[in-house]
């Protein structure tokens, strides 16, 4: 007796491990190197190959228009403080047996390590997202780059403020080099090996 197409997804271990444990995937990275792309891309091909998969992206932007992001600034210490609510809210969509996608520049390495704790080292993947300054500036689509270059914006990670890359990273896509089907499957091949 062969499975319903509808509950064949059941039969994959790691699908029953996300619905039953919850799954954040954390994509980090500088500016335009390629977060939100790619987090919509993943989501996109998940829900086409399991459509029973309960799936949510956090994205930076999206996150940072919400009410749940108001009167917050970029100095450090607001970043911090942002992306631990962020963390606590991926920790609780996970909690629900729902796969989260993550997508924060989150440039400081603490932060991301307080994020993993947050949310359970065993549920936590870690993407660094890597792109040259070169590239990142050509696809400048909110014109970030430019008024940093400028000088009208200081402190922006990337250009004028660090952002500490991941030294034990889960995953690396070098999204000026990898398509963006690349960099999605190597995502995949890592969540369901």
């Amino acid at each position: 007796h062969v499975a319903h197409k509808n509950d064949s997804y059941l039969l994959t271990k790691s699908i029953s491990t996300i619905n039953e444990h919850g799954l954040v995937i954390w994509l980090t990275g500088c500016p335009s190197s390629g977060k939100t792309t790619i987090a919509r891309a993943l989501q996109k091909k998940l829900l086409f190959m399991y459509p029973q998969l309960k799936i949510q992206i956090l994205d930076g932007d999206q996150m940072r228009a919400s009410p749940l992001a108001q009167h917050v600034g970029f100095t450090p210490k607001d970043r911090t403080e942002h992306i631990q609510r962020m963390a606590y809210l991926a920790k609780m969509f996970a909690d629900h047996g729902i796969l989260t996608i993550c997508a924060f520049v989150s440039p400081d390495r603490k932060m991301r390590e307080q994020a993993k704790k947050t949310i359970g080292k065993k549920r936590f993947i870690e993407v660094y997202m890597k792109a040259s300054k070169t590239i990142r500036i050509k696809r400048d689509t909110k014109g970030m780059y430019k008024r940093a270059i400028a000088g009208t914006l200081t402190g922006f990670t990337g250009y004028n403020a660090p952002y500490q890359a991941t030294i034990h990273p889960d995953v690396i896509c070098k999204t000026d080099q990898q398509t963006i089907i690349q960099c999605v499957e190597k995502i995949m091949n890592l969540v369901f090996r």
